[in-house]
């Protein structure tokens, strides 16, 4: 084995050790871990898993700014709390335009219902409001409802791998303008720098309208397969995250709220709940289930995911450590335990750790 093999194993060994360990720390978020192990091949992972109808598969943005349930297309200033989604990806499906909205779950307490809602919601909306949310975030969030100046320098690197990705040649030179300090004590100049900022932003924008003008959108899960305490695996099952989700969240506040007849609209033609019938908690639960049986809600367990081409190879070993995070906790803890016997033995072959784990755990009995 050469030198350069040994050193790229020996790193990915390291990769692989501290991923496992990272993902069942306390106050590490496990998602971001697994996001950014499969963000590379996230195109590949859904261009080969939703069907041979799908084409031209490629990421717009991560944590692409979405709708709160019942927040409406028109609401302006003062309330841009907005949602997010792991991925936003355009494509085509018979050679119609589709924007995908694809979440990230990695346990089985990250299957929120209230997100499901939120998704559910902005395809309600269409894709022509998600974008416009989105123009009104980059180019209206400088200033926040209290009058304080807000970052943006976040939202214009979005812009900027967008314009790289999709090779916009025209905003190349403009994007030096992104990520300057706009002057605070000199008017003017702060002024200009906005105004360049604003203008190649509106150029990128512009751009990306075409990709959702009349796009279907479409939902799709990408997961590490949930285990509850017990090591069982558990399924996704969005009719009762969505159930969970408005019974337990925010959603029938919402919808009590007087003034709020958009959702009201939704859940009463739509979902076709009977709102101001008082329905009982299992005519509720009836209503739900029958409207996300109509959903085309896509899913895709990562660890299942065979990828063909040239980066086959690579996403092999990523999954392989995907599937080590997918083990129940009793697992890990005897996978640390036998570290620590090879670390304290010297022992190598299968085995003999085996057998020295074995006799270690008897007399600890």
């Amino acid at each position: 084995m050469s030198e350069s093999v040994n050193e790229f194993k020996s790193f990915y060994d390291m990769v692989k050790r501290w991923t496992v360990r990272d993902f069942r720390t306390q106050k590490i978020k496990a998602e971001v871990i697994v996001d950014m192990l499969i963000s590379d091949y996230i195109e590949d992972i859904v261009s080969q898993n939703l069907g041979n109808d799908i084409k031209d598969i490629k990421l717009i943005a991560k944590e692409f700014p979405i709708a709160r349930i019942g927040q409406t297309p028109n609401e302006k200033e003062g309330n841009r709390q907005y949602a997010s989604v792991d991925f936003l990806m355009s494509g085509k499906e018979n050679d119609k335009s589709v924007i995908y909205l694809v979440e990230l779950k990695t346990s089985a307490n990250s299957l929120d219902g209230l997100q499901l809602w939120n998704m559910l919601w902005t395809c309600y909306q269409e894709s022509d409001s998600l974008y416009n949310r989105f123009q009104d975030v980059i180019l209206n969030y400088g200033i926040d409802k209290n009058g304080n100046n807000l970052s943006t320098k976040k939202y214009q690197y979005t812009l900027s791998r967008y314009a790289q990705d999709h090779k916009l040649k025209e905003c190349e030179s403009g994007i030096q303008h992104f990520g300057k300090k706009r002057p605070q004590k000199i008017r003017t100049e702060s002024q200009r720098i906005k105004k360049e900022q604003t203008m190649v932003a509106e150029d990128i924008l512009n751009n990306m309208k075409k990709t959702f003008t009349n796009a279907k959108l479409q939902i799709v899960y990408v997961y590490i397969r949930p285990t509850d305490d017990n090591g069982k695996k558990v399924e996704i099952n969005f009719t009762d995250m969505a159930i969970k989700g408005y019974k337990e969240r925010v959603i029938q506040n919402k919808i009590a709220d007087k003034d709020n007849n958009d959702l009201k609209k939704y859940f009463t033609e739509q979902v076709k709940i009977k709102i101001d019938g008082k329905p009982s908690p299992d005519e509720v639960s009836a209503d739900i289930s029958s409207f996300i049986a109509k959903q085309d809600i896509k899913k895709i367990s990562l660890t299942d995911v065979k990828l063909s081409g040239e980066k086959a190879n690579e996403w092999e070993k990523i999954r392989n450590i995907l599937i080590e995070l997918q083990k129940p906790w009793g697992e890990w803890f005897l996978d640390d335990f036998r570290n620590i016997v090879m670390e304290r033995t010297g022992l190598t072959s299968e085995a003999d750790v085996s057998a020295a784990v074995k006799a270690m755990r008897n007399e600890g009995e």
